[in-house]
């Protein structure tokens, strides 16, 4: 949040969603309500301190995690280890806590590229049991089509730009739910993003120097040749 914004007001353009989207990004339960509001299927969610009635609707396995932190995520089974989880996050993060139900199906994951126009690279599958992974993902063409319309949707209400990576999972009725939005530290020269990258026939040279231009095309800038 705080490179971006200091960027902006040196006037230097950048590549990636303004402070707004990265606070909207980072903060999960505002994601997840925005994009809930907007009609894109979420998995339930709730603050730890909601009430009885609101926790009642929680689905096990579920997720104990930091607002803002979801790669500290705690995965309690029954509603027995909530107590416990919420404690042990307390200890290291002063922020509130998230409980959000675990989707069981497969995840999918979208890398999208773009401003006026958005671009996906091949599909990217991990199976929930034996996390292999799997791209482009061999599904069917009416079940990828479901899961880029929704990943794009969730691209352009929660602000992205430029590119982001968007995680989904399938629910008991076999539909795209999003889980999570990516666009920090997402481009490991052996994580998700680099798979598709080679699927896509593509080298990280040609999809950097396309990002640099999506964001000089959008802000105006001139790039050097």
């Amino acid at each position: 949040i705080h490179v971006p914004a200091m960027l902006e007001m040196a006037g230097i353009a950048y590549t990636g969603p303004d402070p707004i989207g990265h606070a909207r990004i980072q903060d999960r339960f505002t994601l997840l309500l925005l994009l809930q509001k907007a009609g894109l299927p979420v998995p339930f969610f709730c603050l730890a301190n909601d009430t009885d009635s609101v926790l009642s609707n929680l689905v096990f396995p579920a997720l104990v995690l930091p607002r803002s932190d979801p790669e500290a995520a705690i995965l309690v089974k029954t509603v027995n280890g909530i107590a416990k989880a919420v404690e042990q996050i307390s200890l290291n993060y002063d922020q509130e806590i998230l409980l959000q139900s675990q989707i069981p199906g497969p995840e999918f994951r979208v890398t999208i590229l773009g401003n006026t126009y958005l671009e996906c690279l091949p599909l990217l599958r991990i199976d929930n049991v034996s996390q292999q992974r799997e791209c482009p993902a061999l599904i069917e063409t009416t079940l990828a089509d479901r899961i880029r319309d929704c990943a794009c949707r969730a691209y352009r209400i929660a602000g992205c730009k430029d590119y982001a990576r968007i995680d989904l999972r399938l629910n008991a009725n076999n539909e795209p739910c999003i889980v999570g939005i990516q666009v920090q530290e997402i481009f490991a020269r052996k994580g998700s993003v680099a798979t598709m990258i080679e699927a896509a026939g593509l080298d990280w040279k040609g999809l950097l120097r396309h990002i640099i231009e999506l964001a000089a095309a959008r802000t105006g800038s001139e790039l050097a040749t």
